[in-house]
């Protein structure tokens, strides 16, 4: 097992408020932490039979922190759902490793189903469904601009602690592991 941590994430969420309140992009930062299940010369396995080898991960930790007009915004890890992912290289030129740098030349796919509470103005919301981050990294970690989206097809509803609609909604989140230009650490 791997540890993967960053002290200076950001994230971008855009909000859409209640009854037509309008859009309103949230600029987060702060650290988060990732296990993944790899070798130490990263050895990996094709654990689903389409031919490239992949390895999983976990989410566990983060804590980003923002202001918007809804007043301080806080997102972290729901502590009763794990956050699962996987890394999968996108061509297999050495079986039985996985084909990112540092380990070999290549890129790969990268995913975690997040499952965060975020916490707005003092309501404790939840997403209905987890957010489905992607990206294709160039390293392992993630080299810096790596930028893992939340590729929405449909706004996800926040939900409050009873999992009552709220009218809010998130359109859009970036996630960046390793910023180019990192905010400073507090």
């Amino acid at each position: 097992v791997e540890i993967d941590h960053f002290l200076a994430t950001t994230a971008q969420i855009t909000l859409q408020k209640p009854n037509n309140g309008g859009t309103e992009q949230v600029a987060l930062a702060g650290p988060s932490t990732v296990r993944v299940l790899i070798g130490p010369a990263g050895e990996a396995s094709d654990f689903d039979g389409n031919g490239r080898d992949q390895v999983q991960t976990e989410m566990t930790d983060l804590s980003l922190t923002g202001g918007s007009s809804l007043g301080a915004v806080h997102v972290r890890l729901n502590p009763a759902q794990p956050s699962y992912g996987q890394i999968e290289e996108q061509a297999n030129t050495t079986p039985g490793k996985l084909d990112v740098p540092p380990f070999a030349a290549g890129t790969a796919d990268s995913f975690f189903d997040v499952f965060v509470e975020i916490e707005v103005g003092g309501q404790v919301l939840h997403p209905a469904t987890p957010l489905h981050m992607q990206s294709v990294i160039h390293h392992k970690p993630p080299g810096p601009g790596d930028e893992y989206v939340n590729p929405f097809a449909q706004p996800v509803e926040l939900l409050d602690a009873a999992g009552r609609p709220t009218g809010l909604y998130i359109l859009q989140e970036v996630h960046t592991p390793n910023p180019l230009n990192p905010p400073p650490v507090e």
